[in-house]
C-alpha cells in the first residue's frame, strides 16, 4: 500500500540528491513520479526539466510530462505525439499507443486510430502479449472496417510536436530565420538569421515540408559546429518584413557568357541547374525571385535566383 506520509517525508531527501548530484539522471525521474503519485503537480515541470532535457529523446519522458499537464487535453495529446515520434522498441509503446488510439477514436480520426491499433496489435502479438478487450471492440466496429491504416502516423505527429516542445523549451528564445536552400533528399536546409548568423540544420523530424523563402521560428541548441546547428524546435511563421530583407523581385534579361553554364540577371546569379531546367538563353526576359546568399569562396554576400 502506498504510504503518502512516508512519501512526503522522502521528497526533500530525494530533492537534495537531485540538487547535489546533477549528473545523476534518474533521481529527478523518481522525484517526478513521486510528486505525481502524491497529486503534487505544482512546479513539476520545473523540477523535471533538467532530467527531461537529457532524456528528451526517450518516449517515457514525454509520457511523464503528459501526466503533469493532464488538465489540458491539447497538451496531453501533443505529448503523446512527441512520445510516439521517438525511436523506441514497439513492445514498449503498446500501452501508450492504446491511449493514443482512444483519443483518436474520440476525435473521429479513424484512419489515424486504425494505424495505432494495427501497430500495437502487431507488437503485442509478436511479443506474446494478450490483446485487450477494448482493442477487440474497436476492431469489430464499423468505422474500423472502413478506415484506411497507414504504415505510421509520423507525419500526423509532426503537426502537433511544437505544443509539447513548448513545455520543455519555453525558456529558450526563438529566433527568426529564412530558408536559403533545401536538400530534400538529406532533409537539410540552409538558413539565414542575420548576416552574422547563418548555417544549416536537419529538419526532417520537425517539418514535413519546407521550401526556399519560408520564414521559420527556431530554437537553437547552442552554437554551430562549422556551420552545422542543432535545433530544438522549428515552426513556420509569417513575417513579411523579415522576408523582404532577404528576398527581392527580379525583372530583367538573362546574361550568359559564351561557354559558361551559369548566368546572371543584373547582379543576381543563376545556377546552371536553373538555366538547364528553364531552358534559359542569353538575352531572354526573366521575372522571378532572388534570395540573399553567402559566397564562402569570396567571403561576401550576394544574390541568387530562386529556382
Amino acid at each position: 500500500m502506498f504510504d503518502k506520509e512516508k512519501a512526503r517525508a522522502f521528497l526533500p531527501v530525494l530533492a537534495k540528491v537531485v540538487e547535489d548530484y546533477p549528473d545523476f539522471q534518474f533521481p529527478a525521474y523518481f522525484q517526478a513520479k513521486l510528486m505525481l503519485a502524491l497529486g503534487n503537480k505544482e512546479n513539476l515541470l520545473a523540477s523535471i526539466t533538467p532530467f527531461a532535457w537529457k532524456k528528451r529523446n526517450e518516449f517515457w519522458v514525454w509520457d511523464i510530462i503528459s501526466e503533469a499537464v493532464s488538465a489540458d487535453p491539447e497538451k496531453v495529446f501533443a505529448c503523446y505525439c512527441k512520445a510516439l515520434s521517438c525511436n523506441s522498441p514497439e513492445e514498449m509503446l503498446v500501452k501508450l499507443r492504446q491511449r493514443m488510439a482512444e483519443k483518436l477514436v474520440s476525435m473521429k480520426l479513424y484512419n489515424e486510430a486504425k494505424t495505432e491499433i494495427e501497430l500495437l496489435v502487431k507488437a503485442r502479438t509478436e511479443s506474446g502479449y494478450r490483446i485487450p478487450g477494448e482493442v477487440f471492440n474497436w476492431q469489430s466496429a464499423d468505422w474500423y472496417k472502413q478506415a484506411q491504416a497507414q504504415p505510421s502516423n509520423q507525419a500526423f505527429y509532426k503537426k502537433h510536436l511544437f505544443i509539447a516542445e513548448e513545455l520543455l523549451y519555453a525558456d529558450v528564445p526563438e529566433e527568426t530565420v529564412i530558408v536559403e536552400f533545401v536538400n530534400s533528399d538529406k532533409q537539410v536546409l540552409n538558413f539565414i538569421a542575420s548576416q552574422s548568423k547563418f548555417g544549416f540544420f536537419k529538419y526532417g523530424r520537425l517539418l514535413s515540408t519546407v521550401q526556399i523563402g519560408d520564414v521559420l521560428k527556431v530554437r537553437f541548441q547552442g552554437g554551430s559546429n562549422e556551420g552545422a546547428f542543432q535545433v530544438l524546435t522549428v515552426v513556420k511563421a509569417d513575417n513579411d518584413a523579415f522576408k523582404q530583407q532577404y528576398m527581392r523581385d527580379l525583372d530583367g534579361k538573362v546574361r550568359i557568357s559564351q561557354g559558361r553554364p551559369f548566368g546572371f540577371v543584373d547582379d543576381v546569379y543563376i545556377h546552371p541547374s536553373i538555366i538547364a531546367r528553364l531552358k534559359l538563353v542569353d538575352g531572354a526576359p526573366f521575372t522571378g525571385k532572388a534570395i540573399k546568399t553567402y559566397n564562402k569562396e569570396k567571403r561576401q554576400w550576394g544574390w541568387k535566383v530562386v529556382g
